[in-house]
Order: structure tokens, then C-alpha cells, then sequence
């Protein structure tokens, strides 16, 4: 039994050596201790070739804490590996992450500049839906923790009309945080009339 527990405790090290932020990949680790840790249940899979390390009581059934706490770590890894800068957050997931909301969504869509529609399944009914839209791509860039998003005016032009209603607050913060000369600039660059009229309604009633 000390022997095991030996074992168990060197494979913990040699795993958390080569993880980052908790989260590694098959390939980082032997197939003996990747075994022996997910058995004793202080790894756990979240897609094929992905593990997130914790403790069991971390991880037990209907418990979300572990997962959600690595969700965004997790996305800002697999989107970076799989699609590198050719990707980017939609409008709604861009102004999320701008306004400080870090709920897990049920599904994070991700435009890409290559690749077919794909949707990736993730623990807890959660979902990453990636699609080909090169020419929605926007041609500047922001960052938030390592993620691509939209920069604030591009994701408050582009975002639906909907999002005004199911998120005023958010949509709210993000119309007192945006620069207005950038905002204009998007919009007259883009001759975005409806996010213009949209945006200016929001503004008086604000």
C-alpha cells in the first residue's frame, strides 16, 4: 500500500510538472501514469486527448465547480492549438468577456478562417460550435486572457438586436465602456445604418 501510494504520489508530480493551468494533454504524459491518475480519480477527460487534473472530491458527479473554473483556460488552449490566429468569438461571446461576464455559455460560437462547421461536445452539456466565415472576420483583433474576441465598437456594431434585450445590463456597461470616436469610426467605415440607428436609440435611452 505505501508502495502505491508512492507511485500515485510521483506520477501526481510528473503530471502536474507538465500540465498548465491544470489542463494537459495525452501526449504530455505516459500512458502508465495517465492510467494510474485517472483511476485513482485525479484526472478527468473533457474531449479526446484533453484532461483536466483535481481532486476526486473536486470532480464527483453533478459537482461543475472544477470544470467551470478551467472552462475559459480550456478554451483559450484548444482554440489557440487548433486554429492558432485564425479564429475569433462571435459579437455576444466578444462583449461578454469585454463587460467582465465569465459565465460558462452552453455554446461558445467561434468563427474561424478555415475548416468546416464542427461542434465540439464538452462536459456538463456545454458545446463549442466553430464555423468558416474568413470574410466576417474582423481585421483588427483584441485579446482577453490569450482568447480572440472582437474589439468592444466592432462586437457592440455586429452584435443582434437581441442581445440589447436578454442582456441590458451587459449591453449597458458596454456602451458607458466604449471609445465614441472608435465606435463611429466602425460604424462609418462599415456604413453600418442599422447598428447606427440601433446604437443611437440605445444611447437616448440610456
Amino acid at each position: 500500500m505505501t508502495q502505491q501510494r508512492q507511485d500515485l504520489a510521483d506520477t501526481l508530480e510528473r503530471i502536474r510538472a507538465a500540465a498548465q493551468d491544470d489542463l494537459i494533454r495525452s501526449g504530455d504524459m505516459s500512458r502508465l501514469d495517465r492510467e494510474r491518475a485517472q483511476a485513482a480519480g485525479w484526472l478527468h477527460p473533457i474531449i479526446r486527448g484533453w484532461y483536466m487534473v483535481g481532486s476526486v472530491a473536486s470532480a464527483q458527479a453533478g459537482n461543475t465547480v472544477l470544470w467551470y473554473s478551467h472552462f475559459w483556460l480550456f478554451v483559450q488552449r484548444y482554440l489557440d492549438e487548433r486554429f492558432g490566429d485564425g479564429y475569433c468569438l462571435n459579437a455576444e461571446a466578444s462583449l461578454d468577456l469585454h463587460v467582465g461576464t465569465t459565465t460558462v455559455p452552453t455554446q461558445l460560437i467561434v468563427m474561424t478562417r478555415q475548416g468546416g462547421a464542427h461542434t465540439v461536445q464538452l462536459p456538463h452539456e456545454i458545446s463549442i460550435l466553430t464555423y468558416p466565415a474568413p470574410k466576417n472576420l474582423p481585421d483588427e483583433i483584441a485579446t482577453h486572457d490569450g482568447i480572440r474576441v472582437m474589439p468592444l465598437p466592432t462586437a457592440l456594431c455586429r452584435v443582434t438586436p437581441r442581445y440589447f434585450l436578454t442582456n441590458p445590463i451587459d449591453a449597458e456597461i458596454a456602451l458607458n465602456m466604449v471609445n465614441e470616436s472608435e465606435l463611429s469610426r466602425v460604424l462609418i467605415s462599415g456604413r453600418n445604418t442599422r447598428a447606427a440607428s440601433r446604437l443611437m436609440g440605445a444611447y437616448r435611452f440610456l
